[in-house]
């Protein structure tokens, strides 16, 4: 997962804005699990979104040298990314392939629960059916 992370990060510092437009709707801050990650993409997001995408300028709103040792650490890993696009592509369907799961999941911890209202059992049993579908077109 840190590593997922981390390239994720890698390829906004090298792509920037083009990258950012890709992966803005799909991969949030929240989908992140690892803190210093969240606050270098919160940071990140914040430079992309006001259209900053000089490299230097973004990593001087890093002002907390833990943040800046990540950043470097990142930056000197090699990802092995032949192809950018493919690597932003495989990035979103992972990420949204892992929200599928977590949204099945609950949905059937909700469904475990005999007190449903028989419409709410109706409606989530729909989801569920139409989010394993979208999980079958992920394999």
């Amino acid at each position: 997962v840190i590593r997922r992370e981390n390239t994720v990060i890698a390829i906004l510092l090298t792509e920037g804005i083009k990258a950012y437009e890709k992966i803005r709707n799909t991969i949030t801050i929240e989908d992140f699990k690892y803190e210093k990650n969240k606050e270098i993409l919160k940071k990140l997001y914040c430079e992309l979104e006001k259209g900053n995408s000089n490299i230097n300028s973004v990593l001087d709103t890093l002002t907390n040298e833990e943040e800046l040792t990540h950043i470097t650490k990142i930056m000197a890993d090699d990802y092995n990314i032949q192809d950018i696009q493919k690597a932003i592509i495989d990035l979103i369907n992972i990420y949204e392939k892992e929200k599928m799961i977590n949204r099945r999941n609950t949905i059937l911890s909700n469904l475990d629960n005999s007190n449903l209202p028989q419409e709410e059992r109706a409606s989530l049993e729909k989801e569920l059916s139409q989010v394993i579908i979208k999980l079958a077109k992920f394999k």
